[in-house]
């Protein structure tokens, strides 16, 4: 609940969580232990990144997924829906004109849907958490791809 301190500003009563500028900095980005594991996966072996290159992409990624979740958060509002799905996520990339990357992530939503609908089944109606094994693999290609046209579009520039 809102209401004014002594200095008219809003605050928030504690109950209903902290004000913006109380938000850690762990709570807004993605763990860098996390983003640097997959930075490794694609440069070659023995290859070192530096701190500042692995907290600079840390908060681009978050910043990303931030810009991207609420351009479907906005679509679900408009249609009175009240959860994102990954048709959401897939459909405001493309309107954010990441044009290139709807196909994959289209292909990789159908595999991963048809995974877990397979080990409901297996597990008598009760889902469990495992990521499928395909999930490792096409997250590699994905970002393989990514490296190769990056460098691509730096060279010819």
């Amino acid at each position: 609940m809102l209401r004014d301190d002594a200095d008219g500003d809003n605050t928030r009563d504690a109950d209903f969580g902290p004000r913006e500028e109380e938000i850690r900095e762990q709570d807004r980005f993605l763990p860098v232990a996390n983003i640097a594991r997959i930075m490794k996966r694609v440069l070659p072996p023995n290859e070192k990144i530096a701190k500042d290159a692995k907290e600079a992409l840390q908060e681009c990624v978050s910043e990303f997924i931030c810009f991207v979740t609420s351009e479907a958060s906005d679509r679900c509002q408009t249609e009175k829906r009240k959860t994102i799905n990954g048709d959401d996520l897939v459909w405001a990339m493309g309107t954010l004109g990441f044009d290139d990357y709807v196909g994959p992530l289209k292909l990789f939503l159908t595999k991963y849907r048809q995974a877990s609908k397979g080990e409901k089944n297996e597990r008598y109606g009760q889902r469990t958490t495992r990521i499928p094994d395909f999930v490792d693999d096409a997250v590699l290609e994905q970002a393989e791809g990514f490296r190769d046209s990056f460098y691509t579009d730096v060279r010819s520039r």
